[in-house]
């Protein structure tokens, strides 16, 4: 009830309500959960983003850019990489959603 009051608020004094109380909160979030996956200055990291409502988050997060081919888009950021994980190395990962379909190896 405060977020939607603040909202109504926001529009009647600046037209922007949606925006402030919504979309920048979001792109607030979704790049600080980016910024996790990178701790130094050599780490780097691929983000996907699978909701619908993310090109309207576009403004505030800069360097969002929609990709066709999710499969192919991930092998080129990892192409060449030796992966620092394996399953014979580090045994298994838990997964939370064990019927989630799976990439191909």
């Amino acid at each position: 009830a405060r977020a939607e009051a603040l909202r109504r608020f926001l529009d009647a004094t600046t037209g922007k309500g949606w925006e402030y109380t919504v979309e920048a909160p979001a792109a607030r979030a979704i790049l600080q959960a980016c910024g996790r996956m990178i701790r130094s200055e050599h780490d780097r990291g691929l983000a996907i983003i699978l909701d619908k409502r993310a090109p309207s988050f576009a403004r505030w997060l800069p360097g969002l850019e929609p990709i066709g081919d999710l499969g192919a888009t991930t092998r080129a950021f990892y192409g060449g990489r030796r992966a620092r994980w394996s399953p014979s190395r580090h045994g298994p990962v838990a997964d939370a959603t064990p019927d989630a379909p799976r990439p191909p190896p």
